[in-house]
């Protein structure tokens, strides 16, 4: 086949404008840092970066939720641990009421300031923090814990609209559930929809669970919150007996909410160290992302410039395939 000029001249204009593009290609990525700019141009490379966004993004989403949790628990930690201290101010003023030399007006003073912890005992589990009632199991619209009264004038604690003493099991109650997230640890639904609560994080907690339920075999509330209102009512009646048998049983009631202290403690401890491993695995992935989006400036660099000086050299070569007819008639 005989080379024609024209043969000569497309492929000189094919190669210089392949060169001028590899060199605009090699510019943007030394300005954009990025390796490839479509998938097209690294099906491999993409489909694996497009895997590593999927996992950063799902550590996004983990780590927004331990946040939450961190701050839920941490109000959940401070409630209880003012309980504990009116807890111990209750039975002060009982200690007083039933052991001192007072009055009957005395006493109903001191009854009143009892009850007025059981109320401060309610505000303080009706706390809602990060948007959620967080004693409130899965309920969220209500506060959960009311003082309420019956047709006998007699005051009870209520949960999530039912008394604390009509259910033996806080599990009983209604929205008893607990609200889990998931944290990245493998979480699990099983074919009913109920999450594995060992594949999560409770981010509520069963007021009932924290305070008692039902009644003990003398016939009396499981919660202290009752029982200090039943205390105070004791006093009031006079009946110093039974004032200190529940005096009693609200300092017993001590042990629970140390124990509730130490499980969130605990639940603050598993925060902190899945807190910790998302903060290593997305240094990790951002480390996997850079090796396979990020360009090697130095490198591309260097390939810019030998891109360039064969740019050039393809220019210089003009003269040689382009006849002179058409620079002439260019100048």
């Amino acid at each position: 086949m005989r080379v024609t000029q024209s043969i000569t001249t497309r492929n000189y204009i094919r190669n210089i404008q392949r060169n001028a593009k590899a060199r605009m290609d090699s510019e943007t990525r030394t300005m954009s840092g990025a390796r490839f700019t479509r998938g097209s141009q690294d099906p491999m490379s993409a489909a694996r970066a497009l895997n590593v966004r999927k996992s950063m993004s799902d550590l996004k989403t983990y780590s927004d939720n331990l946040t939450t949790a961190k701050n839920i628990y941490a109000s959940a930690g401070t409630v209880v641990l003012e309980i504990s201290d009116t807890i111990t101010n209750i039975n002060e003023k009982i200690s007083y009421a039933v052991n001192g030399t007072l009055d009957q007006t005395q006493r109903d003073i001191l009854a009143d300031e009892i009850e007025g912890y059981a109320n401060q005992m309610v505000k303080n589990f009706n706390l809602r923090t990060a948007g959620r009632q967080i004693f409130g199991g899965e309920s969220n619209d209500n506060s959960p814990f009311k003082i309420e009264t019956d047709d006998s004038g007699n005051k009870f604690v209520s949960y999530n609209g039912e008394a604390v003493n009509s259910h033996q099991s806080y599990e009983d109650f209604p929205y008893s559930e607990k609200v889990i997230i998931d944290v990245g640890i493998g979480f699990e639904v099983d074919a009913d929809g109920k999450i594995d609560p060992q594949s999560g994080l409770a981010i509520s907690f069963n007021g009932a669970e924290i305070t008692g339920s039902g009644l003990d075999e003398d016939g009396d509330a499981k919660n202290y919150i009752q029982l200090t209102l039943d205390a105070a009512s004791a006093l009031r009646n006079g009946d110093i007996d039974g004032a200190r048998k529940l005096m009693d049983k609200i300092e017993a009631s001590r042990n629970h909410v140390s124990m509730t202290i130490a499980d969130i403690g605990s639940g603050q401890n598993f925060i902190e160290f899945n807190q910790e491993r998302i903060t290593q695995d997305e240094y990790n992935l951002s480390e996997k992302q850079n090796d396979i989006e990020a360009t090697d400036k130095v490198e591309e660099l260097s390939y810019y410039k030998v891109l360039t000086a064969t740019y050039s050299a393809t220019l210089s070569m003009a003269s040689y395939v382009v006849p002179q007819t058409i620079f002439n008639f260019i100048n």
